[in-house]
C-alpha cells in the first residue's frame, strides 16, 4: 500500500513537468488508489483536469471584488482588511512589549532562569547566552517598536 502512495506522489510531482498543456484524467481504482494520466481510463470513471502550459508560474487566482471589477488592474494580491491590519498591529505591539520585558530582565537580574528546551528543567543562562539574548531583544525592539 505504501508503494502505491509513493507512486502517486512521484507521479503527482513529475506529471506537471511532463505535461505542457492539455487534459489530464484523475481516477480511483478498485483498491482506492488515485491515479493520474493523459489517457482516459476505460475501466473506471474519471475526472478531467485542465492543465495550463507555461513557465511554471500560475495565474493569479484571487476572486476578491477589488480584482474582478472592470477597469481595475488584476494584480493577484489581495488587500489587507482593516481587521487584519488591527490584528497585525496588535501582534507587533505584543512582540515589542515582550522584547522590552526580556531586555529589562536581562539588564536587571544577574541570574536569569529559563526552561531548558531539551530537558524541560529550569536552568540559568550563561553570560554568553545573556549577551546574545540582549542583542536579540535589542534587534527585535529596533525592528518592531515604533
Amino acid at each position: 500500500m505504501r508503494r502505491n502512495h509513493l507512486l502517486v506522489l512521484v507521479l503527482t510531482i513529475l506529471l506537471p513537468l511532463s505535461v505542457s498543456g492539455g487534459t489530464v484524467y484523475k481516477w480511483t481504482d478498485a483498491d482506492g488508489v488515485i491515479h493520474y494520466g493523459d489517457k482516459k481510463p476505460e475501466s473506471a470513471e474519471s475526472t478531467t483536469i485542465k492543465v495550463q502550459g507555461g513557465h511554471g508560474t500560475s495565474a493569479p487566482t484571487s476572486t476578491s471584488a477589488e480584482n474582478t471589477e472592470p477597469g481595475k488592474p488584476k494584480s493577484g494580491i489581495e488587500e489587507i482588511t482593516p481587521e487584519q491590519k488591527a490584528a497585525n498591529e496588535k501582534a507587533r505591539q505584543a512582540a515589542c512589549d515582550t522584547a522590552r520585558d526580556n531586555l529589562a530582565a536581562i539588564k536587571t537580574y544577574s541570574r536569569v532562569r529559563v526552561k531548558d528546551p531539551k530537558t524541560g528543567e529550569p536552568r540559568y543562562l550563561t553570560e554568553e547566552e545573556k549577551a546574545q539574548r540582549q542583542v536579540d531583544a535589542e534587534k527585535i525592539i529596533k525592528e518592531t517598536c515604533k
